[in-house]
């Protein structure tokens, strides 16, 4: 990894199948967003039990391999404190690429709209699609499957341009 920069993001290796490889997700927001809630229940209610905390609150990110990596600041690996309750330990993985950004807390229409790109270490770095997320936590593992299972388009969800033949 090169140069890496703290930035404020919950970050996540989410288990999306029972056993492809994670999906690295950066959920943004300003504090009291529910960043660390919704990561907590992912985590949680992940009924393939593998996915793990990268970070909360607070994450490093840096470039591998032309990827966008997240890790957790010096003893806060597998640490997540959720409004209320204190702090908690949680599995947890030391380090992931990431493939999508969501900002938490904006008013979205009712359809997702066109995700913005989000370059955190600059634009010569690696960029992410950055979706909006108002819905609750289920639909954003859903949300995750559709996209990665290139049904998305069918959906509404669909980041990537159309392939040509496309109507």
């Amino acid at each position: 990894m090169t140069a890496p920069l703290l930035l404020p993001a919950t970050t996540l290796a989410l288990a999306v199948d029972a056993d492809g490889p994670l999906c690295g997700i950066a959920l943004l927001g300003p504090p009291g967003e529910g960043k660390s809630q919704t990561a907590m229940s992912l985590m949680t209610q992940c009924v393939f039990r593998r996915s793990r905390l990268i970070s909360d609150d607070m994450s490093w990110l840096g470039v591998k391999d032309d990827r966008l990596v997240a890790s957790a600041p010096a003893g806060m690996a597998g640490r997540i404190e959720l409004r209320g309750t204190g702090i908690s330990v949680v599995p947890a993985i030391e380090r992931y690429p990431l493939s999508f950004a969501f900002r938490m807390g904006l008013t979205a229409e009712r359809q997702p709209a066109d995700p913005a790109p989000w370059a955190p270490l600059g634009e010569h770095g690696p960029t992410l699609p950055e979706f909006h997320w108002t819905h609750g936590r289920a639909g954003l593992i859903v949300f995750v499957r559709s996209i990665l299972s290139g049904h998305s388009r069918r959906a509404g969800f669909d980041y990537m341009p159309a392939a040509a033949d496309e109507g």
